[in-house]
């Protein structure tokens, strides 16, 4: 209930003044140009997507703005936002941009030719008055990240194929989407491009209400032929069957890497359009008749959808997420979540060098029959079935043919050369520091509360000597010292066990895990800094290491450094000021206080994250000190009679500050990371 001082103010109105600044285009197509745009209100800026849309008669307008009226009232996690429609008079636009929009709008009236000058002296009018163009455009939220069709021809490209639990659930949330928005609109355009995956791992459905303006438009529908339920290629009315169908076959490809329906993309499209329905008429081969690796549980739920007749499909987009849910992606409990698609996708753009434990953990999904974690799903020919190949042989001059055809020249003139690999233990100590130690630095790993092991849990239910891991015959081993409380691994308790990437080892309350790294490559930036050879603070590198004496004077220096590196991150002001003293206290710290040895500090900024990385001179006690103060933290030993003297204060900030640091114990080696 309205408040009695607000009442009479819920019927006004006031007006809203927007700037729209072009930043890029995006992409260009059959229906217009996609702009990335920056939107200035009231000094406000935000990033949001225009679509110009090309020149339409009025009835096409009328129909669009209903169907757009109805897309910007959709709100869901999974939908991208509309926000409505801008009007913008052509010739208020810069003349560049005109330009660009008249290529691609061929379909704008041509002016009346200009008259001559008798006809303006004897005072005669033009045939057609020139008419005051309007420029009409969609604007959408701007979602960073990737979209499905990027996603699966990338994947094709590396010799890879999409994994099949990651392509269902993104299936599944955009069936939730549909679950929604079919209460008000048909969508009519599902496919790939469609589909966007956020750098949060959220997948959103877009451009609702666009394909009502397409049906004349053959240069949009060409590549959306393939996409298309049966009965809109016969032009019949639409209910939210046909989207089903159309999620169905961009379930089929991203799941076994073939286009359900094919038709080569240099054939007239009503030819196009004769290849795809005689297809259609033909019974659909289920998925896991294709490729040797799809669960037969998922493979009847894509028949389903893909039923040519709508009655025999699913009926509710509903129906398809609960099937997914319950048959297949949690039926064992557990499965894929955003987070985990995230984490696949940056896993994935590093070339599967960069991940951490925590990253596996989410990903323990993609394990094989023999607890094997399979990040990468290869493509290659003995992957398909005899029928998978001979769809393959039906869709020649397709990506994925020709790089089956490349891989194949390729395994005959290349040698495989392999790459070298670290076996890793890693302790999480607290929730952002974790300690590596390579198995190929030492001949033993000990872990146990006695202070003589190589790993020193303090807790008494840890034994004084729990646990070991070495190598034998290259095979990375844990072994459990017949230790009181035992030693779990992946949620089992076992005295001996070889070691899989991935794996979670438990000894008391602390948590190891075991990973393959790549060794990491040397940097060769490295700059030997002093007072008399300062560092330049102009056009820093993204990638550099400096050498220096850790003097005060240099450690002040060391401070502008940082402050001038951290200046084009996305970080906000409050954490780049905290950054720096943290940066500061680190070097001092891992120093030993002592500048009497030279120490390196490394600075890398990528585009997901930014690090710190100092190696510790072997003859200081510096790593010993801050190690020393994690494991006090861990068992809640320090004394609070110290907690404010300098040390502890300057390991208080450092943990404050960085979102995750990892420790290499043999190299010496610190890195403080925080993330975008």
């Amino acid at each position: 209930m309205m408040q009695p001082e607000n009442q009479g103010l819920e019927n006004i109105s006031f007006d809203s003044v927007s700037n729209y600044k072009v930043v890029k285009e995006i992409a260009r197509g059959g229906m217009g140009i996609i702009f990335l745009a920056e939107k200035n209100t009231g000094g406000i800026l935000d990033h949001v997507v225009l679509k110009s849309l090309r020149s339409i008669n009025p009835e096409e307008e009328k129909k669009f703005k209903e169907e757009a009226e109805i897309a910007t009232h959709l709100r869901h996690e999974n939908i991208v936002k509309t926000y409505g429609l801008e009007l913008a008079s052509m010739s208020k636009l810069p003349e560049d941009f005109r330009k660009l929009i008249h290529q691609e709008n061929t379909s704008l009236e041509k002016e009346a030719p200009p008259l001559s000058f008798f006809e303006k002296l004897i005072g005669k009018k033009s045939q057609k008055e020139p008419e005051e163009k309007n420029l009409l455009m969609l604007i959408m939220d701007y979602i960073k990240g990737t979209d499905l069709y990027t996603i699966l021809v990338r994947h094709i490209q590396k010799n890879l194929l999409f994994p099949v639990p990651l392509a269902a659930f993104i299936i599944a949330r955009i069936a939730t989407a549909l679950s929604y928005a079919h209460t008000y609109i048909v969508h009519r355009d599902i496919s790939p491009e469609n589909i966007l995956i956020s750098e949060q791992g959220v997948c959103k459905l877009t451009d609702f209400g666009i394909a009502v303006l397409a049906h004349q438009q053959p240069d949009y529908w060409a590549g959306k032929l393939l996409y298309m339920a049966p009965e809109q290629i016969r032009g019949e009315k639409l209910d939210e069957r046909a989207d089903i169908f159309a999620l169905g076959v961009v379930a089929y490809q991203a799941i076994t890497g073939i286009s359900l329906l094919y038709a080569a993309p240099n054939l007239e499209f009503e030819e196009q359009i004769r290849i795809v329905s005689n297809q259609i008429e033909t019974s659909v081969v289920l998925p896991h008749l294709v490729r040797k690796d799809v669960p037969l549980e998922l493979s009847r739920i894509i028949g389903k959808m893909l039923s040519p007749l709508p009655e025999y499909r699913y009926q509710r987009a509903s129906a398809i997420v609960n099937d997914l849910e319950k048959e297949y992606l949690y039926a064992k409990g557990f499965g894929p979540t955003n987070n985990s698609l995230a984490s696949y996708i940056d896993i994935f753009n590093s070339d599967f060098e960069e991940y951490n434990e925590e990253e596996l953990q989410q990903l323990s999904f993609l394990k094989d029959s023999k607890g094997e974690l399979c990040l990468k799903r290869t493509l290659d020919v003995e992957g398909f079935t005899k029928i998978g190949q001979r769809m393959l042989a039906e869709r020649k001059g397709s990506l994925i043919v020709n790089q089956l055809r490349r891989i194949h020249k390729d395994k005959k003139e290349s040698v495989v050369v392999p790459t070298a690999e670290s076996p890793i233990i890693k302790v999480k100590y607290l929730d952002n520091v974790i300690e590596g130690f390579n198995l190929l630095e030492q001949n033993e790993v000990t872990v146990g509360r006695s202070a003589k092991n190589t790993i020193v849990l303090p807790e008494r239910i840890v034994s004084a000597h729990h646990a070991s891991f070495f190598l034998r015959n290259q095979s990375p081993i844990l072994e459990d010292n017949a230790s009181n409380n035992g030693t779990i691994i992946n949620g089992a308790k076992a005295t001996r066990a070889s070691l899989k990437e991935g794996d979670k080892i438990q000894i008391g309350s602390t948590l190891l895990y075991f990973l393959w790294e790549k060794q990491k490559s040397t940097n060769e930036n490295i700059v030997n800094i002093s007072l008399e050879k300062p560092m330049p603070l102009k056009n820093l590198p993204q990638d550099f290491t400096l050498e220096f004496l850790p003097s005060e004077e240099i450690l002040t220096h060391i401070n502008d450094i940082t402050e001038a590196f951290l200046q084009d991150t996305p970080l906000g002001i409050m954490k780049k000021n905290i950054m720096v003293p943290a940066v500061y206290e680190a070097v001092r710290m891992f120093s030993g206080e002592s500048d009497a040895n030279p120490i390196q500090l490394r600075y890398y900024l990528s585009k997901k994250y930014i690090s710190f990385r100092c190696v510790s001179p072997k003859n200081s006690n510096g790593y010993e000190v801050f190690l020393n103060s994690i494991v006090k933290r861990m068992d809640n030993t320090i004394d609070p009679r110290t907690s404010l003297e300098p040390q502890e204060l300057a390991v208080s900030l450092i943990l404050k500050v960085f979102e995750r640091i990892e420790m290499m114990r043999f190299s010496r080696e610190i890195e403080m990371k925080n993330f975008f």
